[in-house]
């Protein structure tokens, strides 16, 4: 993704952040603004940039989400794709539908760990 494109998505939706893939930089929205933080330069640290190249490649940065931001979220819209990492037991339920992760569950554990993966699994909206 183009710098371009990441203003793009951040004016459009700005609870995203993004990092630069040749730079340990990221992008998000901060009180407002749009802001650059980490490396400027190989090696050379900054708090808040600018970037130097608009043609920098770009890669979205996804954010785990709590178990209750995934049912406002599917609430909202039926399509919602999401993804479930559970690290106690090192699986990860790829991509899908709500209902389809929770039959795959449903068919794995019992309730009560079924309860204990909701709520302590890292959970992404794609």
């Amino acid at each position: 993704m183009k710098t371009w494109e990441v203003i793009k998505e951040l004016t459009e939706n700005p609870n995203k952040k993004f990092r630069r893939k040749e730079l340990n930089s990221y992008v998000t929205v901060e009180g407002g603004m749009i802001v650059w933080r980490g490396e400027f330069q190989r090696g050379q640290k900054m708090e808040i940039g600018f970037i130097d190249k608009r043609d920098s490649e770009w890669e979205e940065v996804k954010e785990p989400v709590n178990f209750m931001e995934v049912l406002e979220r599917v609430s909202n819209n039926l399509h919602t794709r999401i993804s479930l990492h559970d690290e106690a037991r090192e699986r990860i339920y790829a991509v899908r539908s709500l209902s389809g992760i929770l039959r795959d569950l449903d068919e794995e554990f019992d309730s009560r760990e079924i309860a204990k993966i909701l709520l302590e699994g890292k959970w992404y909206i794609e």
